[in-house]
């Protein structure tokens, strides 16, 4: 007959027991999870910061170009950022107007992707592998800073036609009109240029498996299949066998 103490105690094992599975499998799991994030490139996510801090002050800064020697009852503005283009506030032609935009979209598509190679950097995952293909070889990073420098060739044309189509008012008979680039647009050249330091961050890293396939390149082809593999004689070898006399 079971006592009721054997009953309390077989509970209490088997609690225990359940107990320790959970503490196992919850330090599988953490050991799983910092293994998935063990390239992490600190160094690389600080120029990345950085990059995404200029992007931001690019788009919140009112002064991507200044005009100078405008005529403020035909054109009031005399700079021109993101807020002026978003607002509408240009009353320009269509064809010139949709530069500036195409120019602002371009801009904070490239903070969008910054964001993104700050995350996969500062986490350093391996899973899934196109993300650990992607920091790796900063491929996120070249389409940002390809997205920063097409944006500034944009802005560039826009200010050129914007010059073109204010020509005709300027501020007094026989002044120029001329347009600048302000701090904005120097910050959006410095963010590429950061960009291009955390990019090349990633790609210089040399990483535990990429030592072991460069170990493997050494090794030569034949070497490589088991039936060509030299063995290693033993450290004591028994004399051969003497016939008798």
């Amino acid at each position: 007959m079971v006592s009721f103490q054997n009953l309390q105690n077989e509970e209490e094992e088997s609690e225990t027991n359940t107990g320790d599975t959970e503490d196992e499998n919850l330090i599988q799991s953490r050991f799983n999870f910092a293994d998935k994030m063990k390239e992490k490139n600190l160094p690389a996510a600080l120029a990345t910061s950085v990059s995404i801090s200029l992007l931001v002050a690019a788009c919140f800064d009112p002064a991507v170009i200044s005009l100078h020697g405008v005529d403020p009852e035909k054109f009031d503005l005399s700079y021109i950022g993101l807020s002026n283009v978003w607002s509408n506030e240009l009353y320009l032609n269509d064809s010139i107007s949709k530069v500036a935009v195409y120019g602002s979209l371009l801009m904070i598509f490239a903070l969008v992707l910054e964001i993104s190679c700050f995350i996969i950097e500062a986490g350093g995952f391996t899973v899934p592998l196109f993300v650990k293909l992607f920091r790796r070889y900063s491929v996120l990073h070249f389409f940002s800073v390809s997205l920063i420098m097409i944006s500034a060739g944009l802005w560039f044309a826009f200010s050129e036609s914007l010059v073109q189509e204010l020509s005709s008012y300027p501020r007094f008979r026989g002044s120029k009109v001329s347009a600048d680039f302000s701090r904005a647009y120097w910050y959006m050249i410095s963010a590429a240029v950061t960009a291009l330091l955390g990019a090349a961050l990633n790609v210089l890293r040399i990483y535990d498996d990429s030592l072991e396939e460069d170990a493997q390149r050494l090794i030569p082809e034949e070497l490589r299949h088991s039936y060509f593999i030299i063995t290693r004689p033993p450290d004591n070898p028994q004399p051969p066998p003497y016939s008798a006399l």
